[in-house]
């Protein structure tokens, strides 16, 4: 009771403003030396990222055991001052989106309130779209340039008998599946042969996000492949837009100009 009644409230903004940052490292690559705030924000003991050298290796430090929390009141922000000027900025030069206009007609609440107040209010617009379909290798690559069209045409059909290369990986997993019965019940049992494993499904193929779009490999390997599909769905949908070019692995090809 007194860990949970010693845990922070903390602003929806910070959190945005966090993420950020998060996603600027993931732009920027190695070394990196994340900034942020460590004695008085974490529980004493906690374990926190220290660094990533070039070679992608990471090292970890850990709050004082005997490290106090900060006053109430005097907490620092999560992300680190350079994003911090970089939202203020954005907030005050894009009057365009409406942030301007809302932040100087807000008359109550805090900084951060007006902010998040503002981007709320920003209309969301569509300029780019992907859509990755779990083809699977032998078919076609996951963001086929035709699978929009597929989509609507309703030629699409993803599900597919599972090799026997697969069924034995799923053996080896020593999955327990869980089955629905009458009456509410259930019942758990192992998947120990051939005949309980699934036999169809949506496969999703491979991804390579260092061939295809440049992304470094050591920054690559450190993702699972929901995100490498994320990070693969928001490049399509950039190049779909028109805002990169993506002719090739080039990671120029890739990158924003300065003005978005």
């Amino acid at each position: 009771d007194q860990r949970l009644a010693s845990r922070e409230q903390v602003h929806p903004q910070e959190l945005d403003l966090a993420l950020e940052t998060r996603a600027r490292m993931h732009r920027g690559g190695a070394p990196y030396s994340p900034v942020y705030p460590t004695n008085g924000r974490m529980f004493p003991g906690t374990y926190y990222l220290n660094g990533i050298d070039s070679k992608w290796r990471r090292s970890y430090s850990r709050v004082p055991l005997d490290s106090e929390p900060e006053p109430e009141g005097t907490s620092t922000h999560l992300a680190p001052p350079m994003v911090l000027r970089l939202a203020k900025r954005e907030a005050l030069s894009t009057p365009v989106t409406g942030v301007l206009e809302v932040l100087t007609k807000s008359v109550s609440g805090t900084a951060l309130d007006k902010y998040a107040d503002a981007k709320a209010r920003v209309a969301c617009v569509i300029t780019g779209t992907s859509a990755g379909m779990p083809y699977g290798d032998e078919i076609g690559q996951v963001f086929d340039p035709s699978n929009l069209q597929k989509l609507v045409e309703g030629k699409l059909q993803c599900i597919r008998p599972i090799s026997g290369t697969l069924k034995m990986a799923m053996l080896d997993k020593n999955v327990v599946q869980l089955k629905k019965l009458g009456g509410g019940k259930t019942e758990a049992f192992p998947v120990s042969s051939d005949k309980d494993v699934i036999k169809v499904a949506a496969q999703l193929g491979t991804i390579d996000l260092t061939d295809s779009y440049g992304v470094p490999a050591g920054l690559a390997e450190t993702m699972d492949i929901a995100a490498q599909v994320a990070v693969a769905a928001g490049l399509e949908a950039l190049k779909s837009a028109g805002l990169v070019s993506g002719k090739s692995n080039d990671p120029s090809e890739w990158k924003l100009p300065e003005q978005y």
